[in-house]
């Protein structure tokens, strides 16, 4: 991102400025990244009267994803998964535990406001009763 002769700048914020300088110039220089499943992707700027527009883009068919490429990933997803689930089999018991233990503890949770509702409402602001019944009242509780 920086010239040759001055060393890139050490903290992300001067990174950054330094970014935001070349973008709004139009001097970013093409980049190419190789992603985790082996795929290229170059980046790179174009002025903005040779940017293309939405229209021309929906009609490309270069940047469109085939259908057999579409089934080679759901395949593929479905394979992981499968692995996945083979490796968790010998500790259903476990996984099922923890399941069912996130789940009542999801429940009192959700009965935790209505508990505060129900001393605040009815013991603590009801002036139908003295301040030592509620006061009884509230440590009954």
């Amino acid at each position: 991102m920086s010239s040759n002769n001055t060393p890139p700048p050490k903290t992300s914020r001067k990174r950054y400025a330094e970014f935001l300088k070349k973008f709004r110039s139009n001097h970013l220089e093409v980049v190419s990244v190789e992603t985790t499943d082996h795929h290229s992707v170059t980046l790179q700027t174009q002025p903005k009267s040779e940017v293309p527009s939405s229209k021309h883009l929906s009609d490309s068919h270069d940047r469109t994803i085939s259908d057999a490429d579409r089934l080679k990933k759901k395949l593929k997803r479905r394979q992981h998964l499968r692995l996945y689930l083979n490796q968790l089999w010998p500790h259903w018991s476990t996984v099922t535990l923890l399941v069912f233990l996130s789940l009542v503890i999801a429940g009192l949770e959700l009965v935790q406001p209505l508990f505060f509702r129900y001393i605040i409402d009815e013991i603590l602001l009801n002036e139908g009763t003295e301040l030592t019944q509620r006061m009884r009242t509230l440590n009954g509780v």
